[in-house]
């Protein structure tokens, strides 16, 4: 449920990025230039349709978040307090701005730097919340999805393994079967018998031009010996 709820609420307010933009243009383009470049009624149309949509999409992005605060139980993370917190300070200048522009005309001089401020503030909202929800999850996902891959090319490194080196070496122990045991191999700085160091790069040339009496695993293709090196690197 809670997940389910950040990923709407997430993707809800991504619609208001580009009413904050766009709004910002219409006011600029509205109250900025000497010289209209636009319709000024298309575009007080266009800034108020705008805003009352995105209004609408606040209150709706609010329930939601009520809706998590209380699944939750009532709590509340330090970025969560200070995305409420924002909100509130958003929803309260919204609230002076249409009140000036519907009832006090006096003090319209005010409204530009409100609609800067409900921008700063906006913003500010949707990164904390939405912003960071999309980025940590689009990275969890790509994370994911490497684990998985990484762990199938360690499960089939474990199987060529088992077919091809586990008569002469055990993965459990540091003792000698025929060759050495291998337990512990990603963290030693040497390999057994050669001396060199534990890279993929030498555990490669180990499998294809062997040191001492082992014999040569040339005949694999390159994905299985990387698959191969994959496994031995995490024992």
């Amino acid at each position: 449920m809670t997940s389910v709820s950040l990923e709407v609420k997430s993707w809800m307010a991504v619609p208001l990025i580009g009413i904050a933009f766009l709004n910002l243009f219409t006011m600029f383009e509205i109250l900025g230039r000497a010289e209209k470049r636009f319709d000024v009624k298309k575009l007080r149309l266009i800034h108020r349709s705008l805003g009352w949509v995105g209004f609408v999409l606040m209150l709706i992005i609010g329930y939601v978040c009520l809706l998590i605060v209380r699944h939750s139980g009532g709590a509340m993370t330090p970025r969560g307090a200070v995305h409420a917190l924002t909100a509130v300070i958003l929803l309260g200048l919204l609230t002076v701005k249409i009140i000036i522009v519907r009832s006090y005309r006096k003090l319209f001089s005010y409204v530009p730097i409100i609609g800067i401020m409900v921008f700063i503030f906006l913003t500010t909202t949707l990164t904390l919340s939405a912003g960071t929800y999309l980025f940590s999850h689009a990275n969890y996902k790509e994370h994911t999805s490497l684990a998985t891959v990484s762990e199938s090319i360690k499960t089939e490194g474990k199987r060529i393994f088992e077919a091809n080196c586990s008569g002469c070496h055990y993965t459990d122990k540091t003792k000698t079967r025929i060759g050495p045991g291998l337990k512990g191999l990603s963290s030693r700085k040497k390999l057994p018998v050669s001396g060199r160091a534990v890279t993929p790069e030498n555990l490669r040339l180990q499998l294809e031009k062997p040191f001492d009496n082992m014999p040569s695993f040339d005949n694999l293709s390159d994905t299985e010996k990387e698959a191969l090196i994959e496994f031995l690197l995490s024992l």
